[in-house]
C-alpha cells in the first residue's frame, strides 16, 4: 500500500492537472472565476514547493529545510483568493455582514502574528491561522447558500459558483480539525500528525474534482 500513500501525499500536485486542462479547452470563464483560476496557479506552484523540497533535502541549507513557510503563504493566498471571489458573487443581500466578518478576521490576523506568533516561523505550520481561515471561509459559504435560498434561482447544480462554493464548503469542513490540532499533535505524536494530513489530502481532492467540474459548467 506504499504506492497509494505516495499517491495521496502527492495529490497536492497531480490533482491540481485536471482543472487546469479543463481550463485549456474552456478558456472562456465569467468574471468571478479568476481569482480561482489564480489560486489554482498559486496552489501548483506552493504544492511542487512544498512536495518537492523533501526530493532535495540534504542539499538544502538548514533553515531552508522546512515548507511550513511556504504552507502559511499558501494559507494566506487561498483566504485572499476566495474573499475575491465571494465579493464578486452576483448575490449580495448579506454585504454588511461579509465586512464585518472580513474586518473581524484581519484584526484578528494581525493581532495574532504581531503580538502572539511569527507568520515565518520555520518550526511548524501556523495551524491557528489554518483553522481560523477554514472557520471565517465556512462564514461566507453558509452567507452564500442562505443568499442562493432568497434568490429566484431553482437550478443551483447549472451555477459555476455553487460547485464552486460547495467544493469550498467541503474542504474548509473536512480539514477544520485537522487545522485546529496538527500543532499539538506535532509535539504529542508527529507520525500521527502526519498520518492525519492524508485527511486534509483527500478533502483537497474532493475540493479540485468541484473546481473541476464548474469550469465545466456552462456559464
Amino acid at each position: 500500500m506504499d504506492w497509494l500513500m505516495h499517491l495521496i501525499d502527492w495529490s497536492e500536485v497531480w490533482i491540481l492537472i485536471l482543472p487546469l486542462a479543463f481550463l485549456w479547452h474552456h478558456r472562456r470563464q465569467p468574471y468571478y472565476m479568476q481569482p480561482i483560476i489564480g489560486y489554482l496557479w498559486i496552489a501548483l506552484i506552493c504544492n511542487l514547493i512544498c512536495d518537492g523540497m523533501w526530493l532535495v533535502l540534504k542539499w538544502l541549507p538548514p533553515y531552508f529545510k522546512t515548507n511550513t513557510i511556504v504552507y502559511n503563504i499558501h494559507s494566506l493566498s487561498r483566504f485572499i483568493c476566495f474573499m475575491i471571489f465571494f465579493y464578486r458573487q452576483p448575490f449580495q443581500y448579506f454585504r454588511k455582514i461579509q465586512h464585518i466578518i472580513l474586518s473581524i478576521f484581519i484584526f484578528i490576523f494581525f493581532f495574532y502574528f504581531i503580538f502572539i506568533d511569527s507568520f515565518f516561523n520555520p518550526n511548524y505550520i501556523s495551524s491557528d491561522m489554518m483553522s481560523g481561515e477554514s472557520f471565517f471561509i465556512l462564514c461566507f459559504c453558509v452567507l452564500y447558500y442562505l443568499s442562493v435560498l432568497k434568490s429566484t434561482l431553482t437550478e443551483f447544480l447549472s451555477l459555476k459558483h455553487f460547485w464552486i462554493v460547495t467544493g469550498i464548503a467541503m474542504f474548509e469542513v473536512i480539514n477544520f480539525f485537522v487545522f485546529l490540532f496538527y500543532k499539538p499533535l506535532l509535539t504529542e505524536n508527529k507520525e500521527l500528525a502526519l498520518q492525519i494530513w492524508s485527511v486534509h489530502n483527500l478533502g483537497f481532492i474532493i475540493f479540485i474534482l468541484l473546481i473541476s467540474k464548474a469550469i465545466h459548467v456552462p456559464d
